[in-house]
């Protein structure tokens, strides 16, 4: 099994050397009407980025008490955004948050 903690130490360095530095915008909505799938599977992504040095922030329109709490908890303090999620001025809206902020930017989607 020594092999494979080596081969362990040596992704972790070469994902490590790609992420460390850079900043991501995941644009996630959750409500009880919509669900918290995807946000709580966005929620995995940024903390796995994190713990590889990577910086997050999360943009969303919709975003409930509960999932906002959870990101909080998590030490997210997600951006609020006036576009809907879907639309273009949406699309658009995230995008500049991201260019405002130096982020890259992903636009995640249901």
């Amino acid at each position: 099994m020594a092999g494979t903690e080596s081969s362990h130490s040596t992704e972790d360095h070469l994902i490590r050397a790609r992420v460390e530095g850079r900043r991501l915008v995941i644009r996630a909505d959750a409500t009880v009407q919509m669900g918290t799938g995807h946000i709580m599977r966005c929620l995995a992504l940024a903390q796995a980025r994190q713990d590889f040095g990577g910086s997050v922030i999360f943009a969303s329109h919709d975003l409930d008490s509960g999932p906002r709490n959870r990101l909080n908890q998590e030490g997210f303090d997600p951006a609020g955004l006036n576009a809907p999620v879907g639309s273009n001025d949406g699309a658009a809206e995230t995008a500049a948050l991201a260019s405002q902020l130096g982020y890259d930017l992903n636009l995640g989607t249901k």
